[in-house]
């Protein structure tokens, strides 16, 4: 089987199997995708290396430092950011829905679950409101416009799934809420999986393997009918080019010691790597939040709302932005990519020049 990519020289015999037999695509551009990540996050996080498993503590104080009913949520930012990021994701909510809008919308839609208990799950999420719904479901409704399209998209993705991809429980659609009077956005209700988030595990248990054999098993081939990547994903697994403007933005705002010609040369030679082949499914929003443990183990994988047919390597970012030394080179190996490591050092030394 030839390599998915064109111009890469990577043997197919070199390249991992997901659960199906397949062979997995080659992800050598995934190297060159991940510096638009450090790149577009430089402004707004410190620029630093994730340590060990993972650097936990800032992302936990950030998240629990603040009331989660505001309309803004997340790592704190100033009021010039808070500005750009409302902008790009189409506005937040005036005042996000609460337990009552719930309630409502369950008595007018799901009346057979409306004496359920309803609570607010803390801390929250960027993209959704997230509730307890009784002991076993969860009923997730977005804080925007921009992610609206999200719940029809991962009901959709999950439905074929019945609650496990490989060896790991993902969230099992129960049913899709209609927008209404109470509320203008569809969403969504999915079986609760019970556990942890690996941000409130201090040792994780071989985190780094277990999550690359997730992606093996998720990553492979997507059915025509799929979701494709687009402004309502943010365009994750998606070409890299429809991403340019978010690339010129976001280094205009670095300071003044990042060597802006040296990004923009790294960029156009990321442009010039395109891949060929059949898509496969990709998670696109793999992050330690999204990650669920029980006994220190990672069991399963949730927020499948910016899922879609496309490019693997979108999902291939954590290695850097949650991994350091053995813990990556654990997880790059056990996924079928070691080479990436020595492939992206020199050039994260570009984008980090004082952190490396």
């Amino acid at each position: 089987m030839a390599c998915l990519m064109r111009g890469c020289p990577w043997p197919a015999s070199s390249r991992p199997s997901n659960s199906n037999g397949a062979k997995v695509p080659c992800v050598s551009m995934a190297a060159e995708r991940l510096l638009l990540v450090h790149a577009i996050l430089a402004p707004f996080v410190p620029a630093r290396r994730f340590g060990g498993s993972f650097s936990r503590l800032r992302l936990r104080r950030r998240l629990r430092s603040r009331s989660l009913t505001g309309p803004l949520q997340g790592p704190s930012v100033g009021k010039k950011t808070r500005g750009r990021l409302n902008a790009s994701v189409g506005g937040w909510m005036d005042q996000l829905p609460d337990e009552d809008v719930l309630r409502q919308l369950i008595s007018e839609q799901f009346a057979q679950w409306s004496s359920l208990p309803i609570s607010k799950v803390l801390p929250g999420g960027w993209d959704n409101v997230t509730f307890r719904l009784g002991g076993h479901m969860l009923a997730k409704l977005p804080r925007s416009q921009a992610y609206s399209f999200q719940a029809e998209r991962e009901h959709f993705a999950l439905q074929a799934h019945l609650g496990r991809i490989g060896a790991f429980e993902v969230p099992q659609p129960v049913a899709l809420g209609k927008p209404s009077t109470v509320f203008p956005y569809p969403w969504s209700i999915l079986r609760w999986i019970e556990g942890e988030p690996v941000l409130d595990v201090s040792k994780p248990h071989d985190l780094p393997r277990a999550l690359a054999e997730f992606l093996l098993a998720l990553h492979c081939p997507a059915p025509s009918e799929a979701p494709e990547p687009g402004s309502a994903n943010f365009w994750r697994g998606g070409p890299l080019s429809s991403l340019t403007a978010d690339f010129e933005r976001a280094l205009a705002t670095l300071p003044a010691h990042f060597d802006r010609e040296q990004l923009r040369a790294i960029w156009h030679g990321a442009l010039a790597t395109t891949a060929a082949g059949a898509p496969v499914w990709v998670h696109g929003d793999i992050a330690p939040t999204n990650l669920i443990t029980r006994g220190g183990r990672l069991v399963g994988v949730i927020d499948f709302g910016l899922i879609a047919a496309g490019d693997p390597a979108c999902d291939l970012a954590i290695a850097w932005l949650a991994f350091d030394g053995d813990s990556r080179e654990s997880f790059l190996t056990r996924y079928g990519a070691e080479d990436l490591g020595d492939e992206m050092d020199p050039k994260l030394g570009v984008i980090y020049p004082t952190q490396l």
